[in-house]
């Protein structure tokens, strides 16, 4: 199935996932996953607390999922899919979510000095941890 993956520096990597692996969008997100639903065809995959495996804060917010949420704010590496099959697992990209998802990143490399100037201004994400009890 297609998939991008969009870096918060702008790039996009297109990859063939065999089949929805929890493992391998972790690691391409760099720590645990949470998923955000656009529509039936297209969702991503975000790092959930803003933080790489090692704890250290992303300082940089995903200027592409930014755009494709309408104003949004997501730190770190996402992955694009076609939403969810019904049972509950990723789909892959069809062309035209893939191409869009491409035009976004266009625009954001063509603004990418007014997306860091606004991005000057807003919070950082703090890390947070929730401890539950049984």
């Amino acid at each position: 199935m297609l998939a991008i993956i969009a870096q918060p520096d702008g790039t996009l990597e297109e990859v063939q996932f065999e089949k929805h692996d929890y493992a391998v969008f972790s690691e391409a997100v760099k720590g645990l996953v949470e998923a955000h639903y656009y529509s039936d065809d297209l969702e991503h995959y975000h790092n959930e607390e803003f933080l790489y495996a090692e704890g250290e804060v992303f300082q940089s917010p995903n200027f592409i999922a930014n755009v494709l949420s309408e104003g949004l704010v997501f730190y770190g590496p996402v992955i694009y899919f076609g939403g969810i099959d019904d049972e509950g697992y990723s789909r892959g990209l069809s062309a035209e979510r893939a191409e869009q998802i491409r035009i976004a990143a266009r625009f954001v490399e063509r603004f990418k000095d007014v997306f860091e100037q606004a991005a000057a201004h807003m919070a950082k994400p703090e890390p947070s941890f929730t401890i539950t009890t049984w």
